[in-house]
């Protein structure tokens, strides 16, 4: 009945929780590529249920956010205000559960990058809404209207479903690739609206922007050499440097890398980190749990180093090394040198 409802634009019931909201995140004027999976994922869920997709985003600008609706969002909602030009959890939090509630979406997707991987539990929490996080496929009880998250464990070795039966809205975010991306058809129009939102305080002193962007250098690298915490203090580092000098690549890390001090955060690759499409990865001292492999799944090819041969990293790797940093490096160069 909705489904004919929406379809002759008659208004439902007020109070009725319907349609799927994508909580959409631009860099430069562009949504970034986890968005448009989200974006596509919406599509498909709301062709099925017959419902409207809708877009939610900060301070951006109307032409900018108009590309949504290319994308396949029905309506799109800029929530604008002084407060929303830096990424503040409490602030962002506060404006967007109170567009939730006054719109009752059925679905909230977000993409699982940051800053909405700390905003949904939070937000999630706030409304007493159920959350299913990091999910790498999502399907539909059309009976129910109830969203099944796959979630991945145990380093991706397993999968559970889960679901929030009863529970308005479903919040779900999703790990970025693996997804089909929405298409942009330059023909579609949508219905674009501004949200002016009230300033409110905030305990958290902003020192600056936060930029999510990948580094430069590491974002269109053919080749990057990345360290983990299987690599054993400065001496093992300068090892690794040598192999990423050797094979003009950019230096990367995991995130046990970034927590030993190995690498700045800003090269971090994976779930906490950036995702990155080299034609050669080479992974050093890395476990390869799901956490890391989901930012480096689209690598042309991967070589492991690693001193243990049931790290998850050799069941995704092209080529593995089977051996310590210090002693397999060193050969790797001496064959390099003698080309």
């Amino acid at each position: 009945m909705e489904y004919f409802e929406i379809m002759m634009g008659e208004a439902l019931e007020e109070t009725a929780y319907r349609d799927i909201l994508v909580v959409a995140w631009l860099e430069k004027g562009e949504p970034v590529p986890a968005t448009l999976e989200a974006l596509g994922k919406a599509r498909e869920l709301a062709d099925s249920l017959g419902a409207y997709v809708k877009a939610v985003t900060f301070a951006a600008g109307e032409e900018e956010a108009r590309k949504l609706t290319g994308y396949g969002a029905d309506y799109v909602y800029i929530l604008q205000g002084p407060a929303l030009s830096q990424y503040d959890l409490e602030i962002y939090a506060k404006a967007l559960g109170e567009f939730i509630q006054e719109h009752k979406p059925e679905i909230v997707l977000f993409p699982a990058i940051a800053p909405a991987r700390e905003l949904a539990p939070y937000l999630a929490q706030k409304l007493g809404a159920g959350l299913i996080a990091n999910c790498t496929e999502i399907s539909l009880d059309e009976a129910t209207r109830t969203v099944i998250g796959a979630h991945p464990m145990y380093g991706g070795e397993y999968f559970r479903l889960l679901a929030n039966p009863g529970l308005k809205p479903q919040i779900v975010t999703l790990l970025p690739g693996y997804f089909r991306p929405a298409y942009y058809d330059a023909y579609r129009t949508g219905e674009v609206q501004t949200i002016s939102v009230e300033p409110v305080p905030s305990r958290v002193k902003t020192k600056g922007p936060v930029d999510f962007t990948v580094p430069k250098g590491l974002d269109k690298a053919k080749v990057v050499v990345s360290v983990g915490r299987g690599v054993k203090g400065q001496e093992e580092m300068e090892l690794v440097k040598k192999l990423a000098q050797a094979l003009n690549a950019e230096l990367a890390g995991s995130r046990g890398a970034v927590d030993e001090g190995l690498i700045g955060p800003d090269r971090q690759v994976g779930m906490s980190g950036h995702q990155i499409e080299p034609k050669l990865y080479v992974a050093c001292g890395i476990s390869g749990a799901i956490q890391h492999y989901y930012g480096i799944r689209n690598a042309r090819c991967i070589v492991a180093i690693n001193p243990d041969p049931t790290a998850p990293i050799f069941k995704v790797a092209d080529l593995g090394l089977v051996g310590e940093v210090k002693d397999i490096i060193p050969a790797v160069l001496k064959e390099l040198g003698t080309r």
